[in-house]
């Protein structure tokens, strides 16, 4: 039979116990720094994710703002004119060939710019080339009349193409197609190409008179009376 004191465990030593004490204290200290190297680590990362999400604000507010400038500074710019406006610009042409003077028609072209013109077979580029050929056109004192047309206006451009007539001094007229392209060129519209040529259709012949003709009697019925008028084409 064993006895009490061989059944009861001896008590820890106070040695032991400082060893459990400092164990369990670095295990508690360790356990502080990792949490303390967690948060640290979560407020630098909210701080860097925050100056990323500010930064990419920043960027987006600047292309919107750049955005938004240049659409203003494009409106501002764009001059969307009335099509009364565009019409306006073949009555300054037609007023300036009453004048007579090949320069003041020549004023209204632009300086990069082409006529074809009705009554010539070359293209005229230059303003001498173009004065060229109204020097011998105003000898005949033309006047424009439009006969239809259909005017499209743009941002500083806009055409204007139809039918017009032109009368001269001595009695004569043509008749031609025609297309005026305009552009707003530091604040006044020119005529960038205008074209012009002659109808490629000659009017329509009056119909002819028909030739009429009293039709016989029959032979077989010498007294039936006349049925009336026959026509020969």
């Amino acid at each position: 039979m064993k006895s009490a004191s061989a059944t009861t465990e001896a008590p820890a030593s106070p040695a032991a116990h400082a060893d459990a004490a400092a164990h369990d204290d670095h295990q508690a200290a360790d356990a502080h720094g990792k949490s303390s190297h967690a948060a640290a680590d979560a407020k630098h990362a909210a701080k860097d994710g925050g100056g990323h999400d500010a930064h990419h604000d920043v960027k987006n507010d600047a292309k919107s703002h750049d955005a938004h400038a240049a659409t203003g500074h494009a409106g501002d710019e764009c001059n969307l004119p009335l099509k009364a406006e565009i019409a306006a610009l073949f009555d300054r042409w037609n007023t300036s060939l009453r004048t007579g003077d090949p320069k003041k028609v020549v004023a209204n072209y632009a300086p990069d710019s082409v006529l074809l013109p009705t009554v010539s077979n070359r293209a005229r580029f230059t303003i001498a080339e173009k004065e060229d050929y109204f020097m011998h056109f105003l000898q005949r004192r033309p006047q424009g009349y439009i006969d239809d047309r259909m005017i499209d206006v743009d941002c500083n451009s806009a055409t204007d193409a139809g039918l017009y007539t032109f009368r001269f001094s001595d009695g004569s007229s043509v008749k031609a197609r025609y297309s005026f392209s305009y552009k707003k060129i530091n604040g006044q519209w020119l005529i960038t190409s205008h074209h012009s040529s002659g109808m490629p259709e000659k009017p329509a012949a009056p119909p002819a008179a028909h030739a009429e003709v009293h039709a016989a009697p029959k032979a077989s019925d010498p007294g039936s009376p006349t049925k009336g008028w026959v026509r020969f084409p």
